[in-house]
């Protein structure tokens, strides 16, 4: 197999396993009453404390309109507030509520619950080799792309 060959095969695995796991992510976002957008914007917000919707857009790679609708989605069910920029009038920022932080802890048990079952197959140094090479994929996407001659 070329090295072409085996790096589209690559591409089109990772395909695959991405697909099949946002469908297994969206069933369990259902039961919580979220889109998997909304769950990735309440883990964001969890993790940053406030965030404008530029900067989660920006940090999910989602179009700004996108995180926006979600966004208001999550605020007319309490679960987000909107609160003033701390530098800024004329800029806002959002916060998960006292009930969006409740379900923050319901969101990460689900998702621990997907990684047990996603990495489920592979033993310990499987994982540990997979993680490595995740990292190396990633941090070479941080390169800038060659231009098709």
């Amino acid at each position: 197999m070329s090295t072409k060959s085996i790096d589209f095969s690559i591409l089109l695995a990772y395909g695959r396993v991405k697909n099949k796991f946002t469908e297994r992510c969206s069933g369990f976002c259902q039961e919580l009453g979220l889109g998997t957008l909304q769950a990735g914007i309440v883990r964001r917000i969890g993790e940053l404390g406030k965030a404008s919707l530029a900067d989660l857009a920006r940090l999910m790679g989602v179009d700004p309109a996108a995180i926006g609708r979600a966004n208001d989605t999550l605020m007319k069910k309490g679960w987000v507030l909107r609160v003033d920029h701390p530098t800024d009038r004329r800029r806002w920022q959002v916060s998960l509520s006292p009930k969006g932080l409740k379900l923050l802890k319901d969101v990460e048990a689900r998702y621990a619950d997907m990684a047990e079952f996603f990495t489920a197959p592979l033993n310990a140094a499987d994982k540990k080799t997979l993680l490595k090479l995740l990292q190396k994929l990633e941090s070479g996407l941080d390169l800038e792309a060659p231009k098709r001659k």
